[in-house]
């Protein structure tokens, strides 16, 4: 369902539901912090995973766990959708609707931890030891970061991976991380690599390696430059089907960026923080192509563009980076420094189009895969899955 870009329909019915669960498992919660306390102290004890499987009436695939605060004498309950990204922002509503508690911290995601904390959960959850261990960092896929670890002891990579979440926070690894790997130097998966830094050096290190990808993007705001950019064409081979999601039935695309436009489409967690320095989202926008409304066709699409890219532009909300053709659908790529803003003048200038009705606005990043906007109040849901790969030859 969609929760950040929902209407007056049936999502926001079902949204306004769910905050209901919210409230009523946080006003339980209230009442059970008495015995949380006690436990926690080594007082009397309860099936703790038991009473926490109630958090499951907001959503079943939600995770919790328990731990000490981090700004004060006490505890944190972190909740988090793990690798249902596209459940990040449910989360958040619900976390930003915890009471206040003395004692207590609410978080979501799992956060970032010092080095001993770090070292204590590696311990705790897979019984590993990080000692002598080096990560080597170095770029990964779409701007991600590859980490190895190197150990002459053996590294089982889940070890590596609690240690990179422990250290790092899950923000930082479903954002930024990509492969993680663990092994001898020299080995398998240590062939080649840099002696890397030690692990408590990691943070550090992690860190200035991000901030070095951040400063290689370009330097101004997409709507400065993509005008004066040319464009890289991407020739692509779809299956077809009786109906697409996403842009699975792309032919050719036209990007200013190839690279920023494989990973957008790729769905490999792309994330817009990658590959902006100031903040910009990347969306797109799908037009069907119908025999029954010949009103808009692939060749209407330049001119869409031009129209599209004035408006943004002109009210510096951002801009047009490509186009795609497809085979039932044609596509326009945007970038946007202010989504909502941004979302309300493409509706405006689509509508003035007359576009067909079966438009779309959709996102990119991983954690709105199931988001969408209609250009029209009356527009009905898009085909949606995730993002598949496809092949190029640019």
């Amino acid at each position: 369902m969609r929760w950040r870009f929902h209407d007056d329909g049936l999502d926001l019915a079902e949204r306004d539901r769910k905050i209901l669960d919210m409230d009523r498992w946080w006003l339980a919660f209230e009442q059970k912090v008495g015995d949380l306390n006690e436990m926690f102290a080594g007082g009397e004890t309860f099936d703790l995973p038991r009473w926490m499987e109630s958090i499951g009436d907001v959503h079943p695939d939600l995770k919790w766990e328990f731990g000490p605060a981090i700004h004060q004498l006490g505890h944190r309950l972190v909740i988090t959708p793990e690798h249902r990204y596209e459940l990040t922002e449910l989360v958040r509503t619900f976390v930003d609707r915890a009471p206040q508690i003395d004692g207590w911290e609410f978080y979501a995601l799992r956060q970032p931890n010092d080095l001993d904390t770090a070292i204590g959960m590696v311990k705790s959850r897979t019984l590993g030891s990080l000692t002598d261990v080096r990560v080597s960092l170095s770029p990964g896929e779409n701007n991600l970061i590859d980490l190895h670890y190197l150990s002459k002891s053996p590294t089982a990579t889940d070890d590596a991976f609690v240690a990179t979440e422990a250290l790092l926070g899950e923000q930082a690894l479903n954002r930024w991380v990509g492969d993680i790997s663990a092994g001898k130097p020299g080995g398998l998966f240590g062939r080649g690599a840099p002696d890397g830094v030690p692990f408590p050096e990691l943070a550090e290190a992690f860190d200035r390696f991000r901030r070095e990808i951040v400063g290689s993007l370009p330097a101004d705001p997409y709507h400065v430059w993509v005008g004066a950019a040319g464009r890289a064409i991407l020739q692509l081979e779809p299956l077809k089907a009786a109906d697409y999601a996403a842009m699975d039935d792309a032919l050719v695309a036209s990007s200013a960026s190839a690279e920023l436009w494989k990973a957008s489409h790729h769905g490999i967690r792309f994330d817009s923080e990658r590959f902006s320095r100031h903040g910009e989202t990347f969306v797109y926008v799908k037009i069907e192509l119908s025999d029954e409304d010949p009103g808009f066709k692939n060749d209407d699409r330049a001119d869409l563009e031009f129209a599209l890219n004035t408006v943004l532009v002109n009210a510096q909300l951002g801009c047009v980076t490509g186009g795609v053709k497809g085979i039932r659908y044609a596509y326009v790529d945007v970038c946007l420094t202010d989504v909502d803003a941004g979302i309300q003048a493409m509706k405006t200038a689509l509508r003035a189009s007359n576009i067909p009705r079966r438009s779309w606005i959709l996102f990119s990043d991983r954690i709105w895969a199931d988001e969408w906007v209609g250009v029209y109040d009356d527009a009905p849901a898009p085909p949606i899955s995730l993002p598949i790969s496809v092949s190029d030859d640019d």
